[in-house]
């Protein structure tokens, strides 16, 4: 270390040097004394000196920390790893424990059917009566629900009591303004704010905060008898206690809440019992309480405070339900109800009894989503800190936040109906019987006198290689022939999706990839509850749905029914009885037919002209002549009589059942074909979420009072690429067209189109024509968390665009493209508009067909 530090001797420095060495040593803290008969040069020497000491020491120093540095870094990474390693053990175990945790639900969901069917089976003798232990299941913290009840202990006129509930700010007041619209139907009562009827109570000398329902059962129930015998309660079949908030009452404690394991031992005593637990985001239901606890009494109640009584309510709330026999409870999503309320009418009708159709008019008229109302303090602050509260407190209540399922709602098909004129309240009121259980109903199904017999189903084979609307082209026609043969069609479980325009986005969606592709379920397209009136069925477990079912397969079905040899009918019974007399086995035409007699031996039958756009807007009214050799020819064949026949309770025609330009049947009169088309039209709708943002576009493409604007589809692709039918490279063609059918230049013009070439979108842009690309981020600004990642989906923007061009004044399509034959279905659905105008014919055949605009809907 001596030979680092040791320095030859060099020139004496220039006077130029000289000057700069102090300044240098100034710099560096050094400083440069003057002492007395030592000159300047000396100085600045051993100024040099100190300089190149600390130089050498500090390479050396720095060289050893940048290896204390890389040292250090190697044993993060490290820790790093290790800690990578233990998160993906913790993920893989908590995997583990929730599948463990299903299995055992599972196995216990299915010892307590057997349990149950096994007491309800009666026996045949002396030795077939088995003595079956009581089962305790599981403690109630664990379980889901309770055993189903077995019998009544109170009679059979037991009133239907639903009990709602949530905590404060969940949205369930908001009910009932349903039942009182839902009251004008059906023979309800529901009560308002009532701590009485849950035995509430408090010492007289303290504040309404420290209000709790009694612990005696007995009093419990002698409460609830007494209402029950009150005149606005009394022999009325279904009451709705809708009020009941987790605490219950403004300014009450945290103790003042009704008690669902006592309500739980009550039915089939007093009530039979039916619980509807409402949910919303905690967050916004704590924000919600805060914003109306903003008085002097309550200022304490801060949102702090109020998460935990949330906390608290969740947690009492999802235990509670524990109690409640299976299949008697549903948990509501509020948010999801509000933006799409007649989804949810069907399971709700079956808890409540009632009618799904009143109850989801009702539902649709009168629920809106709340006003945003503004709000005191850090808003944004509050949010953040209530996320990461509730985020690590929801494990309490694994039922009410999803990560558990309760099973499905499964009480038997009680339909109220309205009230008896002159008997209200009255105490001889007939109230409806109280129905079975569950397990009761499924041993007992053919005993039951309003039931014909057990479910039957229609399956076809789903070519999902096909684009969606063509699929949903294949389930319009699927759900009227399963009308026709009172079966229930089973819907395909997923859609496949053509292009995914985000994969990130993708695969945070709902869908699942499978290969190359992603499968949506066909809930997030259209409308499930329209599906389900209309007489869908779409079963979770496929496996499960099958067992236990004899199916019935018909190969070749739909090809007899699309074959040229073959008239095929929706039934044979409104033929003429001299035809149907002459048919004989086959369906052919036996009796002998002059020319004379022709035309009175035949009959009228109707059939769509679809078009290779598959549109609804012409029916055709056809005459079968015998005396003609191509109708003497066809074997006249009935589905009804081919098919109807069938008792499996799962019917599988096979075949393709698509054929350009082809319904499966015709029709034998006009009614049948418009009560088969209400079926369709009826049950295939669009989801309420596409609409809304379809709504959306709408407003900002045309916010004037006119909102009037006009919406093309111009279908590019392989249109251009393989030479298909229009002018569809002609793009001068398209905008003569569009200019020829627009009120004015400045009227807004939407275009729905698959081109990519962004020189061609902007020549459309020149004359004023905008796309989905100027919506997109208005569009996923406005869609809710649930429905957004859907919209990286080109499949379901497809479905929001039509719905865009079904709002238009003027719609002009492209020719043989089943996309806009969906455009032109719902604009004769929605506006009763046939016009078909098409993008890319020559200005002659564009002519002619202006003069559809003035087309009379079909008759």
């Amino acid at each position: 270390m001596q030979t680092a530090n040791r320095i030859p001797p060099t020139k004496q420095p220039s006077s130029t040097h000289r000057s700069r060495i102090p300044k240098l040593a100034r710099q560096l803290g050094l400083g440069v004394p003057q002492v007395s008969g030592v000159s300047s040069v000396n100085v600045g020497w051993r100024t040099a000196l100190a300089i190149a000491l600390i130089a050498c020491s500090g390479f050396w120093a720095g060289g050893r920390h940048v290896a204390q540095q890389e040292r250090a870094l190697e044993r993060l990474g490290k820790a790093r790893q290790q800690v990578i390693d233990a998160t993906h053990r913790r993920d893989a175990a908590a995997s583990a424990l929730e599948k463990a945790r299903e299995l055992v639900l599972d196995s216990q969901a299915n010892l307590l059917k057997v349990h149950s069917q096994a007491l309800n089976a009666p026996p045949t003798g002396e030795q077939d009566a088995i003595a079956l232990p009581a089962i305790d299941t599981a403690p109630a913290t664990t379980r889901l629900c309770a055993p189903p009840g077995l019998q009544s202990r109170g009679g059979d006129d037991l009133p239907i009591l639903v009990f709602i509930c949530g905590v404060e700010g969940s949205g369930h007041h908001a009910m009932e303004a349903v039942l009182d619209d839902l009251s004008k139907k059906v023979d309800l009562v529901y009560t308002g704010y009532n701590p009485g009827f849950h035995s509430f109570a408090k010492h007289p000398d303290v504040s309404r905060a420290y209000q709790f329902s009694n612990v005696s059962l007995a009093t419990y129930e002698a409460t609830m008898r007494r209402h029950l015998q009150g005149r606005k309660l009394k022999g009325r079949p279904l009451i709705f206690d809708s009020r009941n908030s987790y605490p219950e009452g403004f300014g009450c404690g945290s103790l003042a809440h009704p008690d669902l394991v006592y309500l739980a031992q009550l039915d089939g005593v007093l009530f039979d019992l039916r619980v509807l637990a409402v949910v919303r985001d905690p967050v916004a239901a704590v924000m919600s309480s805060v914003r109306r606890f903003n008085v002097k009494e309550f200022t304490y109640k801060n949102y702090q405070f109020q998460a935990r009584a949330v906390q608290e309510g969740l947690t009492m709330i999802n235990n509670g339900l524990a109690a409640v026999p299976c299949g008697k409870a549903y948990v509501l999503p509020y948010d999801e109800m509000l933006q799409d309320p007649a989804m949810f009418a069907p399971t709700l009708g079956k808890l409540f009894g009632v009618n799904a159709g009143h109850l989801k008019d009702s539902m649709t008229r009168k629920l809106k989503a709340p006003i945003a109302k503004p709000m005191l303090g850090d808003v944004e602050e509050m949010r953040r800190h209530l996320d990461e509260f509730f985020e690590e407190q929801k494990s309490l209540w694994p039922i009410l936040s999803g990560t558990s399922k309760l099973p499905s709602v499964s009480v038997a098909g009680t339909n109220i109906g309205p009230r008896k004129s002159g008997s209200p309240g009255n105490a001889n009121h007939k109230v409806t019987k109280r129905t079975p259980p569950a397990t009761e109903v499924a041993t007992r199904r053919t005993e039951a006198p309003h039931q014909a017999g057990p479910e039957k189903f229609l399956v076809v084979t789903w070519y999902t290689n096909l684009g969606f609307n063509n699929m949903r082209f294949i389930l319009e026609t699927a759900l009227y022939l399963a009308k026709l043969l009172d079966r229930k069609l089973v819907l395909p479980p997923k859609l496949r999706m053509r292009t995914c325009l985000d994969e990130a986005v993708c695969q945070a969606s709902k869908c699942t990839k499978q290969d190359k592709n992603y499968w949506c379920p066909i809930t997030s397209f259209l409308s499930w509850s329209e599906l389900n009136l209309a007489g869908a069925v779409n079963p979770t477990d496929r496996v499960a749905f099958n067992k236990g079912k004899v199916k019935r397969d018909v190969n070749d079905a739909f090809p007899q029914m699309f074959s040229k040899e073959t008239l095929f009918l929706d039934t044979l019974d409104e033929l003429p009885s001299d035809v149907r007399g002459a048919l004989n086995g086959s369906g052919h035409y036996q009796t002998a037919v002059t020319k004379s007699s022709n035309g009175k031996a035949g009959f009228d039958y109707h059939k769509f002209h679809l078009g290779c756009e598959l549109t609804y807007s012409k029916v055709q009214k056809v005459k079968w002549d015998p005396a003609k050799e191509k109708d003497h020819g066809l074997a006249i064949r009935g589905f009804v009589e081919e098919f109807g026949h069938f008792s499996e309770p799962i019917l599988h025609l096979k075949g393709t059942p698509h054929n350009i330009g082809l319904t499966p049947t015709f029709w034998a009169t006009r009614a049948s074909l418009d009560a088969s088309r209400s079926v369709w039209e009826s049950g295939v709708r669009y989801h309420p979420a596409a609409d809304k943002m379809a709504e959306g576009v709408a407003n900002s493409l045309a916010p004037g009072a006119e909102k009037s604007f006009m919406c093309v589809h111009f279908r590019r692709g392989d249109f251009v690429t393989a030479g298909w039918l229009g002018k569809a490279k002609d793009l001068e063609l398209v905008k003569k067209n569009i200019a020829r059918h627009r009120l004015s230049s400045s009227e807004p013009v939407y275009m729905a189109t698959d081109e990519k070439n962004e020189s061609v979108l902007d020549s459309f842009r020149s004359i004023g024509v905008r796309t989905y690309a100027d919506f997109r981020k208005e569009v996923e600004s406005g869609a809710t968390e649930r429905w957004r990642p859907m919209l990286a989906f080109e499949d379901y923007v497809g479905i929001v665009e039509q719905l865009v061009c079904s709002r238009a004044r003027l719609f002009i399509g492209s020719k043989c493209s089943s996309y806009s034959g969906g455009i032109w279905n719902l604009r004769r659905r929605i506006q009763n508009d046939t016009s078909m105008l098409f993008t890319a014919d020559s200005p002659t055949v564009a002519k002619g067909m202006a003069r559809k605009e003035k087309a009379k809907p079909d008759k």
